[in-house]
């Protein structure tokens, strides 16, 4: 499971910076990246503190195709933290660059195992915190 985080993780943010920055073709088939990875229960805790559910967020990405020209995440310090009845809880470092700087996120991810999904995980929640003591790039 470590290794199939850790590839879903790099995966999917490298889909939001072809999706963002409209690199790839605005369709259901590349959308579906997104929304054949998540749970349909998926919640998102954002480093401001915005709880957003599934149909927000699959609202949000949707709508946010191209918006963002200059745009690239990179993730550093992946780490897995606990495993238990079927659920993998990890922890890594979301850097994103814009046209406005540089920002850093701690994130904290559960997945559980879906032999359906691109890397057999299915993310079911993930909650941010800002590290801006960290941004030094």
């Amino acid at each position: 499971m470590e290794q199939q985080c850790a590839h879903e993780i790099e995966e999917l943010h490298a889909f939001f910076v072809a999706w963002f920055t409209g690199a790839i073709p605005r369709t259901e088939a590349n959308f579906a990246r997104f929304t054949t990875a998540i749970a349909p229960d998926f919640a998102l805790i954002s480093p401001g503190g915005a709880l957003l559910e599934h149909a927000d967020l699959v609202v949000w990405i949707r709508d946010a195709y191209g918006s963002r020209i200059h745009f690239k995440i990179w993730i550093e310090n992946f780490h897995l933290r606990r495993q238990l009845d079927g659920a993998t809880v990890v922890t890594y470092e979301e850097w994103q660059e814009t046209a406005d700087g540089v920002t850093a996120r701690l994130s904290t991810a559960v997945f559980l195992a879906d032999a359906g999904t691109p890397n057999g995980v299915r993310w079911l929640h993930v909650h941010e915190t800002w590290m801006d003591d960290k941004v030094t790039r």
